[in-house]
């Protein structure tokens, strides 16, 4: 089906759905013939706008111009009763999603802009017009005006609420934070759902009471199952309500059927309001308590990690002395180049213990807004220099070449200590994950900034890994087979942004990965990411 087609076909379903649900609701004792308490088309309309997108705005014009044409109003009234009904849907779909409206309702703001926008605000409009349409037809007389707009706007208010909540949640992707019902859980949604539909056979005016019995079950809906539970518990309650009041039977029923159909809506807007917010503080408590488990699994897996790359240089610190210790106390013949050999490696580990200690002291600093540069006149050129020259050997034992090109001198304000262990950790990281490949760094100056690109021809980062890969511990699993705390891109971002500047990173798995730095060379404003 061609697009066009397919938006023909949705407008005409559309209208012919508004219709028929609008000529049953007007059916209903509806004030001066036009004005209904109980309006589920603008539920149906707003949440199809919102769910589709403006293009079907003929649909929800042919089936308000053929709804009030077949009541009898003029063809100029039916079509400016249409206009107002058409604009009332555009302008709330537009109002709530402009107010970053997520289908779930799960987040108060939702909540917020759906009832302010959608269902309080937008309705004006098509109260405002229809009335007018209808009195400018000669249909209704002027002094109706006020009690027939009034009537308008909460019959609309109404369906927004109950048919456009449920339409919503039940349309949108399911991504609750609840944990699934299970069987059992069901239990109380059945009685709810069967206390809905006998219990008003009891109720009278003088016993009006009983429709609150429901109220705990409501809850439990809105807790345990969310939005779902709470909009399609909240929508068959509503029905229930109109439908035995609208036989003259339940604990709404006094006078004609409009007074019944009053305190019917102002039970179900009560209802309705109250289980969205209930639902979206739920989702939300949720979530907290979620991202509170994943905090705490993190900081497990980052103690279990932490202890074991520490425990690791100490353990082999301890090796080599004890060596050393036994050969003095033993007396056996040990060379000065023995010597010399393995007080290196133990040199070597304890500065590798070292560097894990200060990354732990960085992260700890970050944390509590304490992590401070000291700046100087730096020549990154030259310290970039030094950076390679330091590494070539390493890099020549992982079988690599380090290559540097570019500005021989750069000078700016920064805090050389930080800015070398941005370098180090850089090059180190394109050392360690090159697979022995070439190993390119480019400088140059752009601008009132110095952009440094350390670029590797290795295996590549998954691009699950790469839209993470400065967040903490996110490469904790391989530093579990090559050693690390999975924080040092953390604190190499950190530091680039107290300087004012950004790092970027670019990979394609199989053909290498690459690290952007830009540093303004005068004193920037610090931009600092404090992990909470």
């Amino acid at each position: 089906m061609t697009t066009a087609r397919k938006t023909i076909a949705e407008a005409l379903l559309l209208a012919a759905l508004y219709a028929l649900v609008a000529k049953l609701s007007l059916a209903l004792d509806a004030v001066e013939g036009f004005a209904a308490l109980v309006w589920p088309p603008t539920g149906i309309a707003l949440s199809v706008t919102i769910l589709l997108g403006y293009r079907v705005w003929p649909g929800v014009a042919l089936g308000a111009f053929a709804a009030n044409f077949w009541q009898g109003a003029p063809a100029i009234a039916a079509l400016g009763v249409a206009a107002g009904n058409t604009a009332e849907a555009l302008l709330g779909a537009y109002l709530v999603r402009r107010a970053g409206f997520r289908l779930n309702f799960d987040r108060l703001s939702d909540v917020a802009a759906f009832v302010g926008f959608g269902a309080l605000g937008a309705p004006i409009v098509s109260a405002t017009v229809g009335p007018l349409s209808l009195w400018a037809a000669g249909v209704i007389a002027a002094h109706s005006l006020p009690a027939t707009s009034f009537a308008w706007w909460s019959g609309d208010a109404c369906g927004a609420l109950v048919v456009g909540s449920l339409v919503l949640a039940w349309a949108s992707p399911r991504s609750s934070a609840l944990a699934p019902a299970r069987a059992e859980e069901l239990v109380p949604m059945v009685l709810l759902f069967v206390l809905a539909a006998v219990l008003p056979i009891f109720g009278s005016g003088a016993s009006r009471a009983v429709v609150f019995i429901v109220f705990p079950l409501l809850i439990w809906a809105s807790v345990r199952h969310g939005e779902r539970g709470a909009t399609a518990s909240a929508a068959f309650v509503s029905a229930s309500a109109v439908a035995w009041t609208a036989l003259r039977v339940g604990p709404f029923v006094h006078g004609r059927l409009q007074e019944g159909l009053w305190t019917v809506q102002a039970y179900m807007a009560v209802m309705v309001v109250t289980l969205l917010v209930l639902g979206a503080v739920t989702e939300e408590r949720a979530r907290a308590v979620a991202a509170l488990r994943r905090a705490l699994d993190a900081r497990e897996e980052f103690l279990s990690i932490a202890s074991h790359e520490l425990k690791t240089p100490l353990s082999a610190i301890v090796l080599h002395l004890s060596s050393l210790q036994r050969a003095f106390r033993t007396k056996e013949s040990i060379d000065r180049e023995g010597v010399e050999r393995k007080t290196d490696r133990a040199m070597k580990q304890t500065e590798r213990l070292t560097s894990l200690i200060g990354q732990l002291l960085d992260v700890s600093r970050i944390s509590s807004g304490k992590f401070e540069l000291t700046r100087e006149d730096v020549d990154l050129g030259e310290l970039s220099r030094e950076i390679c020259s330091r590494f070539s050997e390493e890099a020549t034992r992982a079988g690599s070449s380090l290559s540097m090109r570019g500005a021989r001198s750069l000078r700016g304000n920064w805090d050389r200590s930080r800015l070398e262990q941005v370098l180090s950790n850089l090059v180190s990281n394109a050392i360690r994950y090159g697979d022995g490949h070439p190993i390119d760094i480019s400088l140059e100056r752009r601008g009132a900034s110095a952009v440094l690109v350390v670029r590797d021809e290795g295996p590549g980062i998954p691009a699950d890994v790469l839209s993470r890969v400065f967040d903490r511990f996110t490469s904790s699993r391989a530093a579990r087979r090559l050693g690390g705390l999975g924080l040092g891109l953390y604190i190499v971002r950190q530091i680039v942004e107290a300087h004012g500047g950004s790092i970027h990173a670019a990979s394609t798995v199989g053909v290498g990965s690459t690290f952007t730095v830009e540093l303004p060379c005068a004193e920037a404003r610090p931009v600092l990411q404090s992990a909470p």
